[in-house]
């Protein structure tokens, strides 16, 4: 059998992964266009306080661009009634809410959202907790006059730029506290360290993960000393401390968005690591033997300690086997080793390797939006009747003072199928690598496209096609469909917006149809969004998350172009070249020369070949595409033209107040074309 890829440089291929961007491309050509500043969006970029107790009030503040205007917040579920803080005359205090949690709003992480006069912001994520909270917007810097921090209680906080923050708290001798702290939506990588009433260092924890639990050796006051890494701080450097007693559920903060566990499914393991604290142990966990298919849940040992499952399999048996863990947002590596017994004449029983499961790659076209996991995946087809041991172990926690990570096993018999992840369409970018990411959330102007790109993954080798859409939309929006076809790994899924649509705001859902074995599978969309702006990301980390749901925005301003196909279903042999019309409707006078560049057939790295000039005059445009060049499969296929027009002419008015007239850039998306490619054999 041969051997799958090891962990060897994973760490490396981590960091490369981290700091790559949404589309990762080989050639060099020149940039689509110059892009400035956007049309207006509403992007939010932080809140403060980042959560609040269940059955209390939050006053909390929003930060961001383009909050002008009356607003109100959108939460997907129930639970959260929020109204505009006002001042003492009885005006809305800008971009300050009130946000009443009912008492039966379980805890969790929940999505906020604002909605404005220039559409639905991006989500912002926001804790319901169990403890009481504070907030501190400033914590002391003072060693000798540190902050309060009792127990039992969470504090809504953050990093101070160029210095350490000090917290003090109380404790009895052999009192044992559970401490966390979290950095939900924030940019902050905070490290803590705890000192003892002697100053003495107590425990150490960096980010990504404090967690752990903590017993003082002495009576007295011990001080808690944290700052970021980088020792940056600021409305985008929050961080929420949790001091509790005993254990408690504490939700997951940043779950990678390809997890295939539910909510409800991620509050379940929660609630399993909190009744389960195991203790260190020396040498191998065994457990087995096991019957196949199988579901079973874990903490990982302490030191890095291995867990080994034994099992019998019949000749050719097919399973794929696979653990989660990085998956429900723990700090983990989990590490998955496959062996058979060997039963030699006169020698000691043995075992030899057949494989190691490669960490889970979502698709070459979606590097950097974290979709990737360190948990491990890998089909088996036994090689014999025999015995086999399967070893699990945490490669990143290996020390006894490591927090008790839980892991779920899976081993199931192939079952093909997909999951699809939706993410804000960021269009195309510059070459050789794009050096900016940005918070644009699917927004539509009245006659115009915005788009959402699909990434598909294909389970237990299913290769069908796959048709996309979306339901949920306002009057007016009309979703104008796209093709998974064979070899693709993504699409842009593009929404149009009637030139007398209304506003509207709210969640929409993004749905994949196949067949199956003859019957008709439908999967909804995971929404993904990324955590921030990058400006440069040679120089800050890029992180994206899973949400809630898909936001949609329509507003009160016309696109000032739209790319319409003349013919929008085209039936061609896979060397052809496609011969495409398109129809320009520029609006408000808008006259400008714009590049674009076509998303072909579900391939990042066949999308940017080539631009495609829209002269300044032109009403309409041919362009000619070598189906050749890009080695797609038959099939049926999606794909748009995407691009950037510059220097649009547009005029801000809030609230009557009329800005000054700038230049500024309006994503495009034409209305896609879909293509039908016949086998050269099967063409008339």
């Amino acid at each position: 059998m041969e051997r799958l890829p090891t962990r060897t440089g994973r760490l490396a291929l981590y960091v490369v992964a981290c700091i790559a961007t949404t589309i990762l491309v080989r050639e060099c050509i020149p940039p689509v266009m110059a892009q400035g500043d956007f049309l207006p969006v509403v992007q939010l970029t932080s809140v403060f306080p980042q959560g609040a107790q269940a059955g209390t009030t939050a006053e909390i503040k929003l930060f961001g661009e383009h909050l002008e205007g009356p607003g109100r917040l959108h939460f997907m579920q129930k639970g959260f009634d929020c109204t505009p803080q006002l001042d003492a005359k009885g005006k809305p205090v800008p971009n300050t809410f009130a946000i009443r949690v009912a008492k039966e709003t379980p805890p969790g992480v929940y999505d906020l959202r604002l909605q404005g006069i220039f559409g639905l912001s991006n989500p912002r994520q926001f804790v319901v907790g169990q403890l009481p909270e504070t907030v501190h917007s400033k914590p002391s810097v003072d060693r000798a006059n540190p902050t309060d921090l009792l127990v039992d209680s969470t504090m809504n906080t953050g990093t101070v730029a160029g210095n350490r923050a000090w917290f003090q708290m109380n404790l009895t001798q052999h009192q044992k506290i559970f401490l966390r702290l979290a950095v939900p939506d924030s940019r902050a990588e905070p490290a803590i360290t705890v000192y003892s009433p002697e100053g003495r260092v107590e425990r150490r924890g960096r980010f990504p993960t404090v967690d752990f639990d903590f017993q003082a050796s002495q009576t007295g006051t011990y001080l808690l000393e944290i700052h970021d890494l980088l020792f940056r701080g600021g409305d985008d450097f929050r961080f929420r401390l949790s001091v509790a007693s005993e254990p408690s559920v504490v939700p997951v903060l940043d779950s990678i968005a390809n997890s295939r566990l539910t909510r409800e499914e991620l509050a379940e393991m929660d609630e399993f690591a909190k009744q389960k604290r195991p203790t260190a142990t020396k040498g191998s966990e065994v457990v087995g033997p096991v019957d196949l298919p199988l579901d079973h849940k874990g903490i990982f040992p302490a030191g890095g300690q291995r867990v080994q499952f034994l099992f019998q399999a019949k000749e050719k048996e097919t399973y794929w086997i696979e653990v989660f863990s990085h998956r429900l947002g723990h700090a983990t590596d989990a590490t998955l080793v496959l062996e058979q017994l060997e039963n030699l004449p006169g020698k000691q029983e043995s075992y030899q390797f057949l494989m190691e499961a490669p960490d889970i790659e979502y698709s070459a076209s979606a590097v950097g939006f974290g979709l990737d996991s360190r948990d491990g995946r890998m089909r088996f087809v036994a090689p014999a009747d025999g015995h086999y041991r399967l070893t699990l172990r945490d490669a990143f926690n290996t020390t006894e003072k490591s927090p008790r990570l839980p892991y779920r096993l899976v081993v199931r018999r192939p079952g093909p199928d997909f999951e699809l992840i939706a993410v804000p369409d960021q269009g195309p970018r510059n070459r050789p690598l794009p050096t900016s990411v940005s918070l644009l959330p699917p927004t539509l102007r009245r006659g115009g496209v915005t788009s959402i790109r699909v990434f598909v993954e294909r389970l237990d080798d299913f290769a069908g096609n796959i048709d996309l859409m979306a339901d949920g939309l306002p009057e007016g929006v009309q979703c104008l469909g796209a093709t998974l076809g064979p070899g693709d790994e993504c699409a842009s899924l593009t929404l149009y917006a009637a030139e007398n649509a209304k506003p509207w705001a709210g969640a929409i859902r993004v749905l994949g149809k196949a067949i199956q074995d003859g019957r008709e599978i439908t999967r909804i969309a995971q929404g993904v969004t990324p955590i921030w702006s990058v400006k440069d990301i040679r120089q800050d980390l890029f992180r994206a998350r899973r949400t809630d749901a898909i936001g949609l925005a329509v507003i009160d301003e016309e696109a000032p172009i739209l790319l319409e196909p003349m013919q929008a279903d085209i039936e061609v042999g896979m060397k052809d070249t496609i011969s495409i019309k398109m129809k320009v409707i520029r609006r408000g006078g808008y006259d400008q020369i714009v590049n674009v560049r076509p998303f072909v057939l579900g391939d990042q790295e066949k999308s940017v070949r080539s631009d495609h000039v829209i002269p300044k005059d032109a009403s309409e445009v041919t362009w000619e595409l070598d189906l050749a060049k890009f080695d797609t499969q038959p099939g049926k296929h999606s794909f748009v033209f995407h691009g950037f027009a510059d220097k649009a002419k547009y005029t801000k008015s809030v609230d009557g107040k009329v800005e000054k007239p700038k230049e500024m850039t309006f994503p495009l998306f034409s209305k896609p074309i879909h293509v039908t490619i016949t086998p050269e054999s099967e063409k008339k």
